[in-house]
């Protein structure tokens, strides 16, 4: 399926930070109420900012272990998108993210033919086999079934053959991999996967590749600039929003520089939480549930 037509752009893709922060603060408050919590109680619940930002801790730590059990791109991309998705309509009031985040790579190494057994993960990562198949049903719910992932890894490299088709295949491939770094550093465990297009995340994984200090660029495309690729991208529709141009088929230099301002921002104001804050948050959260658990028998 196309990415324009797939359920990733039409039900997945958040207009801005604000809606998405409405939609997990309206996920947090049904939590709330599910769980029978008057107001002095709900005060025992983590803040929806502490539910973010331990989100994405456990989604970097989901890139991590990927990286232990030796998953490729996709696997990864398409766990880290699961995570984020889940946690858009369900809450860490009602479900704690150190069980779902194993399921998402699980049922990512399913989704994606890499196929990795519950027992594999569960001697990497630590938790029980049995948790992580538990929650394979909740978590597809939470995903209303909508498994297929268009991953900014594959838009990366079409956008390299397309915008330095002259450029040599070394030269490609080390372009290649230094964007690859730059979106599992910054763009996977962050809220970029659901608020922009596989393509805008090649584009700005792209510029940071051929413009950082120590790229890997020799000769004419070592000295393109940000600007330069954004012009040459400029005329590529996949990097727009229908709702930013009045024909899909034209793409400004101008939208093109706002969505790449618009990741940076998302990327920086999505703090990975420090490992002693995540001990705290996560004891509150336990503890939160546990006594959930037990008022609701």
């Amino acid at each position: 399926m196309d990415y324009p037509t797939s359920s990733q752009r039409q039900r997945w893709l958040f207009k801005n930070q604000e809606e998405l922060d409405g939609l997990r603060e309206r996920s947090r408050e049904a939590a709330l109420k599910s769980k029978k919590k008057d107001t002095a109680e709900s005060c025992d619940a983590i803040s929806l900012d502490e539910e973010k930002r331990l989100i994405h801790y456990y989604a970097l730590k989901l890139i991590e272990l990927s990286k232990t059990i030796g998953s490729p791109d996709n696997v990864v991309c398409t766990a880290c998108t699961y995570f984020l998705r889940f946690y858009v309509n369900r809450s860490c009031l009602e479900f704690d993210p150190q069980y779902i985040v194993l399921t998402c790579l699980y049922l990512a190494s399913k989704i994606e033919d890499c196929y990795v057994s519950a027992e594999y993960i569960h001697r990497q990562g630590g938790m029980p086999e049995e948790i992580i198949l538990k929650f394979e049903i909740t978590v597809l719910q939470g995903l209303g079934f909508d498994l297929q992932v268009h991953p900014p890894h594959k838009a990366l490299w079409g956008l390299i053959e397309a915008l330095y088709s002259d450029a040599d295949d070394a030269w490609k491939k080390n372009v290649l991999k230094k964007g690859k770094v730059f979106l599992e550093n910054n763009i996977l465990m962050s809220d970029a996967l659901v608020l922009f297009t596989p393509g805008q995340l090649a584009l700005k994984s792209l510029i940071s590749a051929v413009t950082s200090s120590d790229s890997p660029t020799g000769g004419a495309e070592g000295a393109d600039s940000a600007d330069s690729i954004v012009q040459k991208a400029s005329n590529f529709a996949e990097f727009g929003r229908a709702s930013d141009v009045k024909e899909e088929n034209v793409q400004t230099e101008a939208i093109l520089s706002n969505i790449l301002d618009a990741i940076d921002r998302t990327v920086t104001g999505n703090p990975v939480m420090k490992e002693e804050d995540v001990k705290s948050v996560d004891r509150r959260l336990k503890l939160f549930l546990s006594s959930s658990k037990k008022s609701n028998k």
